[in-house]
């Protein structure tokens, strides 16, 4: 759930009268948390007079009216606590072997692993301009420190997106972003903007929201690289309820620097014991750059897990297998955390 308070401006579709559909359909789209397909369905041609005036108040209050809407923000406070199997951005491995030759890797550049506690700012902010046309921004910050090591992690990422509904049924976005992470070994820093569309249905027993976006990203660390990426992505809320997501997205390589070339993401959310629970994998391959002067190449696979316990309290699960051609980074990891929001 956005921090925009999505739960809120999806109210009227959860106490309104709701569309003749599929057992466990509205239900799955309440599950997504999407105001898009909430929207969607309740304004079809076919819906009596009165669920078409509460879908109608719904796309107004996420700023999809014909009139424009004053701003509306919301700041949620997330503290954390989770195992980090890298708290500094070292090595897994305390060593190299390069033609049967073993090199030692120094104590400092080693990776450390250890509990983290820490906590994430985020705000969001939505505005109405008029004409079907949305302005929508977020922000967060995410500061932890790990306990037992001198040890701290500090991320900022800001959005600032422009979403344009031109039908019931076809949206077009389009965003600016930047970002920069600071640890113990490294940094990062990243812009980026991207454009795309996005096309609601029914069918196959559902409802669909189908993206497709380009992007441009500029990376401003040590090594400065500027690279394009194309994404498809599937949200679907079925009978059950259960909501299916997939993602696929392909990216430009570029000479010189491990990034990712391909990556496959699908992902199921459905009730257990009265709690959402989202279970997903995320499988990328990653090439570029050397390693010792070899070319280097992982394939990461991630399966995780992630349920809350209560209103406020959230646990996951996280298992991931990373096979490098770099033996240093071919290893398994498990992170594992708990957070609460406010």
């Amino acid at each position: 759930m956005s921090p925009f308070r999505l739960a809120a401006a999806l109210l009227l579709f959860l106490t309104g009268p709701l569309p003749a559909l599929a057992d466990g359909v509205a239900e799955a789209v309440r599950l997504s948390g999407s105001p898009r397909l909430a929207g969607f369905l309740l304004t079809g041609p076919d819906r009596p007079a009165a669920v078409r005036a509460a879908g109608e108040r719904l796309l107004a209050r996420v700023g999809h009216g014909a009139g424009a809407t004053p701003g509306e923000g919301a700041l949620s406070v997330s503290p954390f606590l989770r195992h980090d199997p890298n708290l500094n951005g070292g090595f897994a491995e305390d060593h190299v072997t390069v033609s049967g030759l073993r090199f030692e890797i120094a104590e400092a550049d080693r990776a450390v692993s250890g509990p983290i506690a820490g906590v994430t700012l985020a705000y969001g902010w939505r505005a109405g301009l008029g004409g079907g046309t949305a302005l929508e921004l977020r922000s967060a910050l995410t500061v932890g420190h790990a306990l037992g090591h001198d040890l701290m992690k500090l991320s900022l990422g800001a959005e600032g997106c422009l979403r344009h509904m031109a039908r019931r049924d076809l949206y077009l976005h389009g965003c600016v972003d930047a970002s920069l992470a600071r640890f113990e070994l490294g940094r990062s820093e990243r812009v980026g903007a991207r454009v795309g569309l996005t096309h609601l249905f029914e069918g196959f027993g559902g409802a669909h929201e189908l993206t497709v976006e380009g992007r441009v990203e500029r990376s401003l660390g040590a090594q400065p690289y500027e690279r394009g990426l194309l994404a498809v992505s599937l949200l679907s809320a079925m009978p059950g309820p259960v909501v299916w997501s997939a993602r696929a997205e392909l990216g430009q390589p570029v000479e010189g620097v491990l990034v990712t070339r391909a990556r496959v993401q699908l992902g199921a959310t459905f009730e257990l014991m009265d709690r959402p629970t989202t279970v997903s994998v995320d499988w990328r391959r990653s090439a570029g750059g050397l390693f010792l002067g070899a070319p280097r190449e992982d394939r990461t696979v991630t399966l995780s897990v992630s349920r809350p316990v209560s209103d406020r309290v959230r646990v996951s699960l996280a298992l991931t297998r990373n096979a490098s051609t770099a033996a240093p980074y071919d290893r398994n990891t498990v992170d594992l955390g708990v957070s609460m929001r406010f």
